[in-house]
């Protein structure tokens, strides 16, 4: 069983800023019962190997984090949360899970917030893999863990639940990365890991899934033509401008060679 335990990096030691101390918050009011441990330079060897060695070296201490967050979760057990996480709802139905992650998008898994109980296997898998690496370069946790998930596991990425073995649970996106009225948390996708002011990554990820989820609706175009045309909530401009003019002058001619064909049928 997962312990009540949370788990976060911080080096560098610089302050805390305010949406930082607004998430670690959110932990202390939906867990209440957890006991959070900071990990930093003081209880980590950032030379423990060389990738995080040389990203330490280098200032990119949010890929020493990556390292950092599975020894924790390997040596004590818990649940990682990145900085940017903000918790809406209480973890403890995930406890008895012996590893639970969630996904990203449909093609990687979501490394911001990671549960475990101490000593998986799967931890030390990625343990072997990050201490096998001789240099130092700038790929994204997601990536490497949804690789060796796949190589390990014959995982198959896709936004869904997924049960590997009663070993790894892993959870849609909706779960624990993106922001809508009922999940567990939210990833804001601060990315402290890459140089850009603004980070649009999260506003992407948004609207895939809300598109997505219109999509499947029953009766999504009767409904759209509802509210643009009886309703006159939105005007066909407001949506027709979002879409590249190129795609809407192609679907067009798509849709008119296929008239024309039936027409002469």
């Amino acid at each position: 069983m997962i312990p009540k335990k949370i788990h976060y990096c911080w080096f560098g030691g610089k302050e805390k800023p305010e949406s930082v101390k607004r998430c670690i918050r959110s932990w202390e009011t939906h867990l209440p019962d957890y006991k959070i441990v900071e990990w930093n330079e003081s209880n980590f060897n950032t030379s423990c190997c060389e990738f995080s060695k040389q990203a330490a070296q280098k200032e990119k201490l949010a890929f020493v984090s990556d390292v950092a967050r599975i020894f924790a979760l390997q040596k004590e057990g818990g649940i990682y949360f990145d900085t940017d996480v903000e918790v809406k709802n209480n973890f403890d139905e995930f406890l008895e899970n012996p590893f639970f992650i969630g996904m990203e998008t449909a093609e990687n898994l979501c490394t911001a917030v990671i549960g475990s109980e101490q000593n998986h296997p799967f931890l030390q898998k990625i343990l072997d893999h990050y201490f096998s690496l001789t240099v130092f370069k700038e790929i994204t946790n997601n990536q490497i863990i949804t690789n060796l998930l796949n190589e390990g596991y014959k995982f198959t990425p896709k936004d869904d639940f997924h049960n590997i073995n009663n070993e790894i649970f892993v959870y849609p996106s909706h779960f624990f990365s993106l922001d809508i009225p009922k999940n567990y948390s939210v990833h804001y996708f601060i990315g402290t890991w890459h140089e850009a002011k603004e980070n649009p990554y999260k506003e992407h990820l948004q609207l895939l899934y809300h598109t997505k989820e219109l999509i499947k609706i029953p009766n999504a175009k009767r409904e759209l033509n509802n509210i643009i045309n009886n309703q006159k909530l939105l005007s066909e401009d407001d949506i027709l401008d979002l879409v590249p003019f190129k795609n809407i002058l192609h679907y067009s001619l798509k849709k008119l060679k296929s008239k024309i064909y039936k027409g002469y049928r």
